[in-house]
């Protein structure tokens, strides 16, 4: 059972050891409240949890290697004081090399028993100096009193070695207790406070003349303990053991009498806050610097990627337009191969099987394909240079759904189908749906619907994503085989065809508008299709009823010339709806008489009429209509054409297809028929 002297020692040296713990383990929480001197407080902690841990395996280590250990542990505890309160880390190298010098020498060629009696005291005057330094830049508290520590432990650990050789086992207890209380009153009132001294946050302010009084009371007063044990004087441990309290006092007195002013520095929470504020302002800038780096290395990946995308787009123009031009050359010439041979045919007289009436119809046929191709490559070259105009998607409907045979119509109510959008750009683009459909129907019937809807959800469609909001849906229903799953993506494809070749159905340029037109309105295209037939869906955003134009209320009497019966029909009755007095006739001649018979406020003529044509007839109507408004309507209008029939009295010239309102409206921005805005 270990007596009451070895019991005192040990408790003091498991003293000295919980220090260590304490004096690491608060460095090392220090480390990242002070960002800018972390290196140096994890090397001062590293330091002392490695002394600690040497101290912990003592009793599984080898005597020898114990002190090895301990002399290399000590030798850098001094030199990682120096470089924690600012010292350069090649000093504190040269410092931390010469110590373990002299240390190693000792240990190897002396006594390994005196390798720490040459090591701790080096060390731990290196320390002295070093706080001794930090009290002459801040005249700080901590310092003060950490350079008379220090340095008293540095005579303590120059006297115990021959202490424990007199083998006097009350000697050994004291000198263990007193460096152990020494070790612990230095680390909890003096390294605790250090700190924010080192920040230059200097809790208290020592003068230097009371600063070299307590260093001169702590330090006599330790002169006083070791001589007398080694002196063998009377009384020796009890005059030790007094002058150990008497320092230990000192130094209590030394901290409670600045005591309030480290207290109220150290309850002093806004300065605290103030402190951590700073530090996160400077975190937060550190932050925003990086986020601003890393936002202008995403925009320049941006902007690369950009102009990736702007040349692989202007390749795939090229692309698009030198295809366009080839297909489109290829399939005029194909148009005008039999034309040629047709006037051949007239201009040789040879005698063929073939009418000269029969003959015409092929040429006028021929003629005609010529200027679908033409409205179609057309179409395709007003992309971006719409006007748009409110417009009544229903009415769109039915009048096309009126020009073209074997469709069912099924119309919305008229007030919910308004949109804004080019009426001849979506008109084509239903003609060709429907055309395409009745094809595709071999004989049946195709559905053509116009509806209101609300989407609720945002929904992945065949091109592209429709969002939520109001929309109006043109649906066209056909009742045919269904479009393949391998050439379904290829169908929207400028003159992709799956026709067979030579059936002269089809210039390959239908779908390809339809879904330019849809993307110009800013619109979504959806296509199911399956053994049963196709269905296509068209939604265009819909614009609330204040936003459209309201109805034209003039002119009240129309004179409608076109050779296209079904086209006259749907246009009379569309005028007509509009509370219009209509006349309709399909010559020049005709109209003629009509204008001889009666006035007129507004004219709607075709330029391609037989026997006399539209601009042969706006000639003759210019004396005979000194009032009233003249559209041209025809298929292909040129800016020449425009110009040409501007001079000769035109008011306005209309692309067909156009409604009723299209026209009134290309009549009123002319300035000749009132219109109502």
């Amino acid at each position: 059972m270990p007596t009451l002297i070895e019991s005192v020692s040990a408790l003091s040296i498991w003293g000295s050891i919980f220090a260590s713990l304490v004096l690491g383990c608060f460095m090392f929480v220090q480390s990242f409240l002070d960002a800018q001197r972390r290196f140096r407080l994890l090397a001062f902690a590293a330091v002392c949890f490695g002394n600690l841990g040497t101290d912990l395996l003592f009793p599984v280590l080898d005597k020898s290697l114990y002190e090895l250990l301990r002399v290399i542990g000590w030798a850098l505890y001094g030199p990682a004081v120096l470089f924690l309160l600012g010292g350069k880390l090649s000093s504190a190298a040269g410092a931390a090399g010469g110590i373990l010098v002299a240390g190693l020498s000792t240990y190897l060629f002396v006594d390994r028993n005196l390798a720490t009696t040459i090591t701790l005291p080096l060390s731990f005057f290196t320390a002295a100096v070093s706080h001794a330094r930090s009290y002459r830049a801040s005249q700080g508290y901590s310092s003060c009193v950490l350079t008379a520590v220090s340095f008293c432990q540095a005579l303590q650990c120059s006297f115990f070695f021959s202490i424990i050789s007199l083998g006097v086992p009350a000697f050994n207890a004291l000198g263990y207790v007193h460096y152990g209380a020494n070790t612990v009153a230095g680390v909890l009132l003096g390294w605790v406070h250090l700190p924010r001294e080192v920040r230059g946050r200097s809790p208290v302010k020592i003068p230097l003349k009371k600063a070299l009084l307590f260093f001169a009371a702590f330090t006599v007063a330790e002169l006083f303990i070791f001589p007398a044990l080694l002196g063998g004087a009377p009384f020796a441990f009890q005059i030790a053991g007094a002058f150990s309290l008497v320092q230990i006092g000192i130094l209590v007195a030394f901290f409670f009498y600045h005591r309030h002013l480290l207290v109220e520095f150290t309850d002093d929470v806004s300065a605290l806050l103030s402190e951590r504020t700073a530090l996160l302002e400077d975190a937060r800038q550190a932050l925003a610097l990086q986020n601003q780096i890393q936002a202008e290395k995403l925009e320049e990946q941006a902007r690369s990627l950009r102009d990736q995308s702007e040349v692989i787009e202007r390749q795939r123009r090229l692309e698009l337009a030198a295809q366009t031009a080839g297909q489109a050359s290829h399939d005029i010439r194909n148009l005008l191969t039999p034309l040629i041979n047709y006037l051949d045919i007239l201009e040789r007289g040879s005698k063929v099987n073939i009418t000269p009436q029969e003959l015409g119809r092929r040429m006028r046929r021929t003629v005609n394909d010529l200027g679908e191709l033409n409205g179609q490559l057309l179409s395709l070259a007003r992309r971006g240079q719409l006007e748009l105009t409110p417009l009544s998607l229903h009415e769109l409907a039915r009048e096309v759904a009126s020009r073209i045979e074997g469709v069912d119509l099924e119309l919305c109510a008229e007030e919910e189908s308004w949109v804004s959008g080019s009426w001849g750009q979506l008109a084509r683009a239903l003609t060709n749906l429907i055309v395409n459909a009745r094809e595709a129907s071999n004989g049946q019937r195709v559905s053509v619907g116009c509806r209101a809807a609300v989407v609720t959800a945002e929904k992945r469609c065949h091109l592209g994503h429709l969002l939520p909001g109001r929309y109006v849906i043109l649906q066209v229903i056909d009742k045919g085989k269904g479009i393949p799953r391998e050439i379904i993506d290829k169908i929207f494809e400028p003159f992709f065809s799956s026709k067979r070749s030579g059936s002269g159905s089809g210039s390959g340029l239908g779908l390809s508008i339809v879904a330019a037109v849809v993307e110009d309105h800013k619109g979504v295209l959806d296509l199911t299709t399956n053994s049963d037939g196709t269905k296509f869906e068209l939604y265009i955003p819909q614009v609330s009823p204040s936003d459209r134009a309201e109805l034209p209320v003039e002119p009240k009497r129309v004179l409608l010339v076109d050779d296209d019966a079904l086209l006259l029909d749907g246009l009379r009755h569309d005028f007509e709806r509009l509370g219009c007095e209509v006349s309709a006739v399909s010559n020049g001649k005709e109209a003629l008489q009509v204008m001889e018979q009666s006035a007129l406020d507004l004219i709607i003529l075709d330029l391609r009429l037989p026997e006399m044509d539209g601009a042969d007839l706006l000639q003759e109507l210019g004396p005979l209509t000194p009032i009233a408004s003249i559209v041209i309507y025809s298929d292909f209008i040129s800016s020449e054409d425009t110009l040409r029939l501007s001079a000769m009295g035109a008011t306005a010239c209309v692309s067909k297809p156009a409604s009723a309102r299209e026209l009134l409206r290309a009549a009123g921005k002319a300035g000749k028929v009132s219109v109502a805005a």
